[in-house]
């Protein structure tokens, strides 16, 4: 493995088109579609058939993880045989079929195994459909599949990757017409300096990896200091295993132990886990974290907006809270904090109601102020198939239009009722004295950045992911409102994974300048940097460029 840097290639005309044609408002039909086109079920619509009385029937959390993997490859789900292009079951005799369906009513289709989309997932590869994975239903068919030819996928191939023990990387397709391959990895200290996908060979043990992150963060909190260091190992552990192109496997760790091969945040602790992992298939330390109801209570309490860790700690530990209900008791705060919409908000939102929800907001902001642009950040735009909220970026080519602006969205979305509680509202922008200095993150009393944001419950007429009943959900909005100049920092500042944009905050002050959503300031006197546009500010801070969705550096 070379472990020498060489630098990313600079993304073709057409990169930056795919990259940033989601903040203009009038090409957002065309980013939608080429999302979609990047997964290698693009234009598919998939049954996920289960069988009466089956003896392995899909669990809800197995149909969640199913339903994930389907739409994250670009697929669409369906809810009749009849509608499908292709049908996911768990069965594995063909006849078995004959139970619930016909041969004529799955003629022309694809009746697949499961294992089939895992294993497309987990390879980054449409896999052949034929031998193994696939139930033919011919008249007169055997008890066990019948081969049918291999069949390639449509050619929006996700990724390819060689499986071998070299550290090279994939090729990675956004869309159609323009296919990324990210730089041969080499060692670094800091995230923001390498290529970090959304699926990584490694996921297994960054989920196990994470839950031990989990419980250093919120569960060991009698020494601060400690607590912090140590929870903050473990992120850049996570982050760095992610961005490995291969599995690691027990000759990748020999050559760690013997400094032939070097990874930072990889010592001796880590390297033990790891080979723990590789053993046994599961890391004792996470095992205990799952089954701890401590740690479990102080994740749900987190949940709350204004509720950190230490507080979390503080209720379980000292009020002696074990339910939600406690929490709302002891804190004596209401609904303004989400309490009654929790349940909602715990949901993951799928791409497509995401989407649904920017091009809402947008039509109230066009109403306002026609020629305002957004950007769906967040997870959304590192490529996840589901989101845990949905975060708004919005600028104006006239600061004038900004200013207010959020006041004003929020008047017209009340009125509709899709507005219908603010867990928390600042608008420093709009409220500064025109003329006045402003001042980077470090140099403010309060707030992560100056924008004008507010974090709102969002209601929305949506399927329920667990009845598959049409009703209104909650979600949890973002909405940003930004003036052009500080466009591009608040895109890179609300796109990145937490240690992505922790390290790149690092990268800003070993090149003597203060990097946050609202800006970039030279330390020396605090004079503003501004970026041209999301590329600007790498090459600003001495980064080769990252796609948004090689940022993901989290568990």
């Amino acid at each position: 493995m070379s472990l020498k840097q060489r630098p990313p290639p600079r993304p073709s005309a057409s990169t930056d088109s795919s990259n940033t044609s989601a903040s203009q408002s009038a090409l957002a039909p065309v980013a939608k579609r080429q999302r979609r086109e990047a997964g290698f079920l693009h234009g598919q619509k998939v049954l996920i058939f289960h069988e009466d009385g089956s003896d392995t029937p899909f669990t809800r959390e197995d149909t969640e993880k199913v339903m994930d993997m389907i739409t994250g490859a670009g697929g669409r789900l369906c809810s009749s045989v009849e509608a499908a292009d292709l049908i996911i079951t768990k069965i594995v005799a063909a006849t078995r079929l004959r139970n619930s369906l016909t041969p004529e009513q799955v003629a022309g289709k694809r009746v697949l195994h499961v294992r089939w989309l895992e294993e497309s997932v987990t390879l980054g590869v449409a896999q052949p459909m034929g031998g193994k994975y696939e139930l033919v239903m011919s008249p007169g068919s055997s008890s066990q599949p019948q081969a049918s030819s291999s069949s390639a996928m449509p050619p929006a191939v996700a990724m390819t990757s060689r499986q071998t023990g070299s550290m090279e990387n994939p090729v990675v397709t956004l869309d159609r017409a323009v296919s990324v391959r990210p730089p041969r990895w080499h060692n670094t200290a800091l995230s923001c300096e390498r290529w970090s996908p959304l699926v990584s060979p490694n996921d297994d043990l960054v989920r196990e990896l994470g839950w031990i992150h989990r419980d250093r963060w919120l569960g060991r909190g009698d020494s601060p200091g400690s607590f912090d260091s140590n929870a903050l190992a473990y992120a850049r552990a996570i982050a760095q295993i992610k961005a490995a192109p291969v599995r690691l496997e027990p000759k990748h760790v020999a050559r760690m132990k013997k400094k032939t091969l070097v990874l930072d945040h990889l010592g001796g602790k880590m390297l033990s886990l790891i080979e723990e992992f590789i053993k046994t298939g599961r890391i004792e330390d996470a095992e205990k974290a799952k089954r701890d109801p401590r740690l479990l209570g102080l994740i749900e309490f987190t949940k709350v907006l204004g509720i950190g860790g230490a507080t979390a700690r503080s209720l379980w530990d000292k009020d002696n809270c074990r339910t939600m209900e406690d929490v709302e008791r002891v804190t004596q705060r209401g609904a303004g904090y989400g309490f009654d919409y929790l349940a909602d908000i715990d949901l993951k939102i799928p791409r497509s109601d995401v989407e649904a929800i920017g091009t809402h907001v947008n039509e109230h902001l066009q109403l306002l102020a026609p020629g305002t642009r957004y950007t769906i950040c967040g997870g959304y735009r590192r490529g996840k198939p589901a989101s845990n909220d949905v975060d708004i970026i919005f600028t104006h080519d006239d600061d004038h239009a900004v200013d207010r602006l959020l006041k004003k969205l929020e008047t017209r979305m009340r009125r509709d009722g899709s507005w219908v509680g603010t867990l928390t509202m600042s608008t420093p922008e709009s409220s500064r004295l025109k003329g006045s200095q402003r001042f980077p993150t470090a140099h403010r009393t309060s707030g992560f950045d100056s924008l004008d944001k507010a974090l709102i419950v969002y209601k929305q007429r949506a399927r329920d992911p667990n009845t598959g009943v049409v009703r209104d959900i909650f979600r949890r909005v973002d909405l940003i409102a930004v003036y052009k100049r500080y466009y591009p920092t608040a895109i890179v500042g609300w796109t990145g994974g937490t240690q992505f944009e922790r390290d790149i905050r690092i990268k800003a002050k070993q090149r003597g300048l203060t990097f946050d959503s609202s800006g970039i300031y030279r330390e020396s006197d605090k004079v503003e940097v501004f970026a041209r546009d999301e590329q600007h500010v790498f090459e600003i801070l001495g980064l080769g460029w990252i796609p948004p969705e090689f940022r993901c550096t989290d568990a």
